[in-house]
């Protein structure tokens, strides 16, 4: 699908839909409760029909009601033979539930888009080599077999942070107390900390005992319980760029005081508002397409650091702000963890826009079309089904024009 988009303000309120990240950890802690357990202020997204899918094949209930789930758990334990798990496109889904699906013992098969498959994994490869476990990887699919064990383990700090998610999920179900020793730098720190409070409210139990290293206690038992998701500060922040643009727009639903790393978008707007800006997004990944395009507006040249992982996301993120804002004027180049971005005044070659196949590039690229001098055409649109399926129609309510076509 493609779209046409008109340049202009976006004027009007926005509910900014749920946290993408809450959820997946809702989901995941509700499904290891015994018991009944209530997820409201859920958005269904191809990324919630991965870990839903993946839950249901472990055996727990899920019942969509609306904007809310009606979760049964199920026991993680329990053996079910080959276990098949499709992860789709999410990559929270395949880290998150690769460490629980393993705790029945028998094999467990991963599959999932090409792209989702050629992420790295090494962290779970060594980590069930060290133990002695089965574990292949192909182009096709991811497959385990034998449990993990309670104990040490030692993380490097600058991966991603869905593998530290992974085992926070599993070792506090394991009959050995457990730690989990951090290699610094440790990025995305605040990833981490969101997992550990949606713990807590399931009745599960982790604490830091320094900086680097996390003490988990062993055999716990997940409590259920009724969760509210709060708004996603990483799809707000598409609509905090907007107003930075001179829009109008009433952010709905969003918490001033969020644990969500994101919410660092309103500090990087202020930080843009300065020449020759330094921006930081080690512990905010998700925000580097947008903040590319903000740089494009911000006095001299700005340097978004901390960004290697940005590489190795749904698209390499780097390359793909690269080639599309390239064609719409904006002198962008980088190396391997930092971006350089010029004042730059955009200006549509009439060449076509390209999505990647990554939500949060056509989203980002949707955001600096407003600007243009001219209607810019954008081809791949439908990535964002990945996450946010309702984003162009939020931005027709918003009073801008949009022609969406095969």
């Amino acid at each position: 699908m493609q779209a046409v988009i008109m340049p202009g303000y976006p004027k009007g309120q926005v509910v900014i839909p749920p946290s993408k990240s809450l959820a997946h950890r809702a989901i995941l802690s509700a499904c290891l409760a015994a018991g009944e357990s209530i997820i409201s202020n859920f958005a269904f997204s191809q990324d919630m029909k991965a870990t839903i899918g993946a839950m249901e094949a472990m055996g727990a209930t899920i019942q969509i009601d609306g904007d809310r789930l009606k979760i049964v758990g199920c026991n993680p334990f329990s053996s079910r033979g080959t276990t098949r798990i499709d992860c789709l496109e999410s990559g929270s889904t395949l880290r998150f539930v690769l460490p629980l699906a393993s705790l029945s013992g028998d094999r467990v098969c991963l599959t999932g888009a090409p792209r989702l498959l050629e992420r790295p994994m090494d962290i779970y490869a060594d980590l069930w080599a060290d133990q002695g476990l089965y574990y292949s990887q192909t182009p096709q699919e991811i497959v385990v077999r034998g449990a993990l064990s309670g104990g040490a383990y030692w993380v490097r700090g600058d991966v991603s942070s869905q593998f530290f998610t992974g085992l926070l999920f599993t070792l506090p179900l394991l009959e050995k107390d457990s730690i989990i020793e951090i290699v610094p730098p440790f990025e995305s720190r605040s990833y981490v900390q969101l997992t550990l409070d949606v713990l807590h409210t399931f009745g599960i139990k982790a604490h830091w005992q320094s900086e680097y290293v996390l003490e988990i206690p062993g055999w716990q038992q997940y409590e259920p319980a009724h969760f509210q998701v709060e708004g996603d500060w990483s799809q707000g922040a598409f609509f905090a760029a907007m107003n930075a643009f001179g829009g109008q727009v009433e952010l709905l639903g969003l918490c001033q005081n969020s644990a969500q790393g994101d919410r660092a978008i309103l500090q990087a707007i202020e930080q843009l508002s300065q020449p020759d800006a330094v921006v930081d997004i080690s512990d905010c990944p998700d925000l580097g397409p947008i903040l590319t395009v903000l740089a494009a507006f911000s006095p001299g040249t700005t340097q978004i650091t901390g960004a290697a992982r940005l590489r190795i996301k749904e698209s390499d993120r780097i390359a793909a702000m690269e080639s599309e804002l390239r064609k719409l004027g904006v002198t962008i180049t980088s190396n391997r963890d930092t971006i350089f971005v010029e004042h730059s005044t955009i200006h549509w070659s009439g060449e076509a826009l390209w999505g990647h196949n990554d939500h949060r590039i056509v989203m980002a690229l949707s955001v600096a079309s407003l600007q243009a001098d001219r209607p810019v055409t954008i081809q791949g649109i439908e990535a964002i089904n990945k996450s946010f399926p309702t984003f162009f129609e939020k931005l027709a309510d918003l009073g801008i024009l949009i022609q969406t076509m095969q």
